[in-house]
């Protein structure tokens, strides 16, 4: 319940060419993933419509940004394997079990 994840498009043919979760505290997530060794990089998602190259075309956009403050991408690459992406669950669930004894 703490990982937002995307909405299933699998019967519309759609694919994720990777796997996008949202969760708070991304950079202390990211962080944690990183520590124990997870296929996992910051990447730079941003809501273009803060970025200044945009200004002209401001709007306010508040989910966009929440969003983008929000993102994980996680990998999916074919040759990811499945031993990997049980251990990033692992990791996950580790954090999370980690953040519920710290707020207990």
């Amino acid at each position: 319940e703490e990982i937002g994840l995307p909405v299933d498009l699998s019967g519309d043919g759609a694919i994720y060419t990777y796997y996008p979760i949202q969760v708070e505290n991304r950079s202390e997530v990211l962080r944690w993933l990183a520590r124990y060794g997870c296929d996992i990089g910051p990447q730079h998602l941003k809501n273009c419509a803060d970025l200044p190259a945009f200004e002209e075309f401001y709007s306010d956009c508040p989910i966009a940004r929440e969003v983008a403050d929000a993102l994980i991408l996680l990998p999916t690459y074919p040759s990811y394997p499945d031993s990997s992406v049980q251990h990033t669950i692992d990791i996950l669930l580790k954090y999370f079990d980690a953040v519920s004894q710290r707020s207990a």
